[in-house]
This record gives C-alpha cells, structure tokens and sequence, in this order.
C-alpha cells in the first residue's frame, strides 16, 4: 500500500471520534438535520455553529460539525457522522470563542421538539449499517432557544 492510500484512507479516520469515519468518508453523513433561531436569540454572522452528539447526554460529547454562520442565517442546514448501532442525543450551539466547547452565555439547543428552552433530550436510535444499507437519520432539527 502507497503512502498516499494509506493517509486517504486511515488519516480521515484517525481525526474524528467517529467510529463510522470511513464509512462517512465513502457514502456520506448519516445524520441530516437543519438548526433555527428561536425569537429573541441573536444570530451573529462570522461565529461557528457547532453540532454535537453523544451517547451519555453530553457526559462525552463528541464533534459532529461546526461551520461559520457568515450570512448570520436563521435557518442552517447541517450534517454530521455518528456512530450506528447506538442511541443518539443532538445539541448545537454558537461558539463565540472558537474554543470548540459549549461555554456560559453562548446560545444553544437541543433536539428536544421544542423552540422555548431546554427540554429534556430526545434519543434517536442510529440502526446499524450493513453491507447493503446505510443507515441514515434525517430531520434532526435543533432550535437554538437558549441564551
């Protein structure tokens, strides 16, 4: 095996917690969502929004994606590699310092069906991929509704 095979294969890997990150790699995300702004959040345009999930309601979380808002848009649409076979927790937040973690005063949300605060979190179950279907969630839409 070339070494240019090897990092196309193995360093995609290697930087994600994801334990489906080359799958990801070969067939796409396999959580789809969209995030909103609640009324009365404010949207600044220029700060990542930060997508996580975990398995342990946040204990671990882990990096889904995190893109720049730049338009300051109320409506973003996401995607993101999780792990299949497990029960899943969504969360999302404006990252106003960059650091990559959800800080105090940094808006925020959770896929709780709800755009008036935090309820409790809703668990998706990822079912397990097989060789012959890829396993996907779609409409995991997250309200940022605290600030």
């Amino acid at each position: 095996m070339t070494l240019r095979i090897w990092v196309w294969l193995v360093v995609p890997f290697l930087a994600t917690g994801c334990e489906n990150a080359l799958n990801c790699q070969i067939f796409g995300d396999n959580v789809r969502g969209r995030i909103t702004f609640a009324p009365g959040i404010a949207v600044r345009s220029g700060v990542p929004l930060r997508v996580e999930w975990s398995k342990d309601s946040f204990a671990t979380p882990q990096r889904g994606s995190g893109d720049v808002n730049d338009q300051g848009l109320l409506w973003v649409p996401y995607s993101l590699c999780a792990d299949d076979g497990a029960d899943l927790q969504f969360r999302a937040y404006q990252d106003f310092d960059g650091d990559g973690q959800l800080d105090a005063g940094e808006p925020s949300g959770r896929y709780d069906l709800t755009a008036d605060g935090n309820a409790v979190y809703i668990t998706k179950t990822l079912p397990n991929s097989t060789d012959s279907k890829w396993e996907t969630l779609n409409g995991i839409d997250i309200a940022v509704d605290t600030p």
